[in-house]
């Protein structure tokens, strides 16, 4: 993955991390970077994951969302509600993703759709999920307290992470 923005950083982040708690899982040790830590820490390390693909997941659509910003002060949406998506709701990947213009969606959604492998789910169900990941996973406690569950598709996210990078 080629450094284009900020996101892609978090993005590069989150593989290193699933990496290592992959090769934690398999008793491997393939990683060029080495880090002193037990088995127990190298799959904590994992947790981390979800959260830092989600917020580079944000910030990739944001960047999205500057660079159609013509289209996105145009259209029909009232300035209220645009305020509430841009510093309320500014976590929530779902309403980021749906304020692009549809050329833009349609490009991550094929590009996402395309990448993930034996996926009977579809993009728009799988983005519901996850429109609160960031939330539900930076700080732990939090995600569980909320929803009652923590659970994230690493596969969608990598690959849309993947998709965005690609069209922005």
């Amino acid at each position: 993955m080629e450094i284009k923005l900020i996101s892609d950083i978090y993005a590069i982040a989150s593989f290193v991390l699933l990496k290592f708690q992959d090769e934690a899982k398999n008793n491997t040790n393939n990683t060029r970077v080495s880090l002193e830590m037990d088995k127990k820490d190298a799959l904590l390390i994992g947790y981390a994951a979800p959260a830092l693909l989600a917020l580079s997941i944000e910030l990739g659509l944001k960047n999205l969302l500057w660079k159609n910003r013509d289209w996105f002060l145009i259209q029909s949406t009232s300035t209220e509600k645009k305020f509430k998506l841009l510093a309320e709701g500014s976590h929530n990947l779902k309403n980021l993703f749906n304020a692009l213009p549809t050329d833009v969606t349609d490009k991550i959604k094929n590009d996402t759709m395309i990448l993930m492998k034996n996926q009977d789910t579809g993009f728009d169900q799988l983005i519901e999920f996850h429109q609160k990941t960031f939330i539900e996973w930076r700080y732990l406690h939090e995600g569980v307290e909320k929803t009652g569950r923590m659970s994230a598709d690493p596969e969608f996210l990598v690959n849309m992470v993947k998709a965005i990078s690609k069209n922005t």
